[in-house]
């Protein structure tokens, strides 16, 4: 059963930066679905003392889970302000992540290459269009449960949560969201456009990825 006295209710649950199962939920499936990413790569401390804690309680990230059974089987976290909401997190709470970083160092020496590319890519110049946008900052669902329809909608559950994640930028106002993919992810390329979704080579995706972007 959920903590806080919450009924188990199968479908999307918007993640409670304070209960426990929801952030742990997050972590695991962040690394376990993209664990080479950045943010997996800073370890499950940086995770769950900070990322899916203290920016979703800041409102700098949101995340939505997908729960079947009882179990979480699928994530898609998002934020707002995709141009400085690493920057607005460290500034508010330096010390914190300091320690939490210099332990993850200190467990393991190679994530100080990590934290400097994971800085030199965030370091991005709003463009002159920035305003309404947001951005999917990770997507991903278990392999064993991608079929699987949700039994309200009768969509597939990667359907589900990506509906969710648009419908928040859609009823706060926003215009566009754009998100990275890596250009051998044919798969995740075919569901996007399936969206009218475009992609294109930019200096704000990894080398390895496209831009996409989604014109709500």
């Amino acid at each position: 059963m959920e903590s806080h006295g919450l009924s188990v209710v199968d479908g999307v649950v918007a993640v409670d930066p304070d209960n426990r199962d929801h952030v742990l939920a997050a972590a695991r499936l962040h690394q376990a679905l993209l664990g080479h990413s950045p943010i997996p790569r800073l370890g499950s401390l940086f995770m769950t003392r900070f990322f899916y804690s203290q920016l979703i309680r800041d409102g700098l990230v949101h995340c939505f889970l997908y729960r079947v059974n009882g179990e979480y089987v699928g994530f898609l976290s998002l934020t707002e302000r995709p141009y400085s909401f690493m920057s607005e997190g460290r500034s508010a709470h330096l010390l914190r992540l300091a320690i939490i970083l210099g332990l993850a160092v200190l467990a393991k020496p190679a994530r100080w290459r990590i934290l400097f590319e994971t800085a030199t890519a965030g370091r991005r110049t709003p463009p002159p269009d920035a305003d309404g946008v947001g951005e999917f900052l990770s997507f991903g669902v278990l392999e064993q449960f991608s079929a699987h329809r949700d039994s309200q909608e009768g969509l597939r559950i990667p359907t589900v949560l990506f509906d969710a994640g648009i419908r928040h930028f859609r009823q706060r106002g926003f215009r566009r969201i754009e998100w990275n993919v890596d250009k051998d992810n044919l798969r995740a390329i075919l569901f996007y456009r399936s969206y009218g979704a475009t992609l294109e080579k930019s200096p704000l995706a990894w080398p390895s990825d496209y831009r996409v972007r989604l014109a709500l």
